[in-house]
């Protein structure tokens, strides 16, 4: 009888000990599954945004407002707008040139042609703007 208790407690011991080696072990899992979580998240881009505070509405709506009023008046700039009309006759010339000459490049005609529209669109959308920055210019000096 003695001999099968002193079995029984020498395996409840070994119980014992594996349990707790077995908890020592699953504590480590954890901490090795946490590290490999903040390791992984470290360099992705989208972790920044996670951590984003809330921003105030109202706050979002002033810097909006502060920005489309600095975007207006960098549009209604003159110098700007000379730009553009240089680069738009310096493209005239360009697709005038290539046309006159003997051997025509209609791949060169077109790209030119292309970028001829595209800064002819954008002039058109800057000079669109115009107006309504000259009303906010407007009522900014009868405030």
């Amino acid at each position: 009888m003695e001999k099968i208790e002193r079995k029984m407690q020498e395996f409840e011991e070994s119980l014992e000990m594996e349990k707790q080696e077995t908890e020592k072990r699953d504590k480590e899992v954890e901490d090795f599954e946490g590290e490999m979580e903040r390791g992984r998240n470290e360099g992705m881009f989208f972790q920044s945004f996670r951590q984003r505070k809330a921003m105030d509405k109202a706050k979002a709506k002033e810097e909006a407002k502060r920005i489309s009023h600095v975007t207006r008046k960098s549009a209604a700039s003159k110098a700007r707008r000379n730009t553009y009309l240089a680069l738009i006759g310096l493209l005239t010339i360009g697709i005038a040139n290539s046309l006159l000459s003997y051997p025509q490049n209609w791949r060169k005609i077109a790209l030119l042609a292309v970028v001829f529209m595209a800064l002819l669109s954008q002039l058109f959308y800057e000079q669109k703007m115009l107006p309504e920055n000259n009303g906010i210019n407007k009522d900014e000096k009868t405030k």
